[in-house]
């Protein structure tokens, strides 16, 4: 009986110090996470100050965009100066990570955005093909298909960040 007890505290005692290095784990990647917020949105802040001095040379930019960064980056560094004050929790870093998931999607939306869809840029097309019967051995395709379902995707994002937009204002 002693030995079971004897055995049963030795696994409590490798349990517990396994939790215990698993929640500094956990300590270490929270910090390395509020460090890494921080750099961000400290560049993010100078990024401001740089655009600033761009908007009064140039007159015109990517506002819209511009500001939502500059949002995402003021409500960063508010959630950690009240966690700061507060002692801070995970949730934090639940609320950060939606941010960063919502900043990702805009960025990758406004790449897409930025690729010219162009129906000149298909290779030509041959003028054979359209006079040779389907028993042929051509291996044509009709291009126009795939080039509009590009733009209607194309259509689909602008209208999806235009909602979000107006969503955020």
């Amino acid at each position: 009986m002693q030995r079971k007890l004897a055995r049963e505290l030795s696994e409590v005692k490798s349990s517990l110090s396994e939790c215990v290095k698993e929640v500094e784990r956990g300590n270490k990647s929270k910090k390395m996470v509020e460090i890494l917020c921080d750099e961000f949105a400290k560049g993010i802040k100078s990024y401001e100050e740089e655009f600033h001095g761009l908007k009064h040379k140039n007159g015109a930019g990517r506002v819209e965009r511009d500001q939502m960064v500059l949002h995402i980056a003021e409500s960063w560094l508010d959630e950690r100066m009240q966690m700061r004050l507060e002692g801070g929790d995970g949730s934090v870093l639940d609320k950060l990570g939606v941010e960063i998931e919502t900043f990702l999607q805009a960025k990758r939306r406004s790449s897409l955005e930025s690729v010219p869809f162009n129906a000149l840029s298909a290779p030509p097309r041959d003028v054979e093909c359209e006079e040779d019967s389907g028993a042929s051995d051509s291996n044509c395709f009709e291009l126009k298909k795939p080039v509009e379902s590009h733009v209607n995707e194309t259509e689909k994002l602008n209208q999806t960040n235009k909602d979000d937009e107006n969503q955020k204002e």
